[in-house]
């Protein structure tokens, strides 16, 4: 059991940090940019459910419930930010629209 919580731990923390990289080397596109927050809440909210899954700590899963609510709602936000381009710029292509720097 510890060797399968050491693979998705190791696993995570991989995901973490290409989340990392990903929210330092974006810099003006604000959609990329909330993609790499949701990824880097995502791989750590992971990381907590699974080590409390492990230890058979409550504490952990509720937090990562929390944590969960709070990836749903980033990710809702940028949906909207996408839909607003798009209703503003009316582009014939959509690159241009995940190109746009803001």
């Amino acid at each position: 059991m510890t060797m399968l919580l050491d693979f998705f731990v190791i696993f995570f923390i991989a995901n973490f940090a290409v989340a990392v990289l990903g929210f330092l080397s974006v810099r003006f596109n604000i959609l990329l940019w909330l993609i790499s927050i949701e990824m880097l809440l995502f791989s750590s909210n992971m990381v907590f459910l699974f080590t409390s899954i492990f230890y058979d700590d409550l504490m952990g899963q509720i937090y990562a419930l929390i944590l969960l609510l709070i990836i749903a709602g980033e990710s809702a936000f940028a949906f909207i930010l996408l839909v607003s381009i798009i209703n503003l710029e009316k582009p014939s292509n959509f690159n241009y629209v995940l190109n746009k720097k803001l």
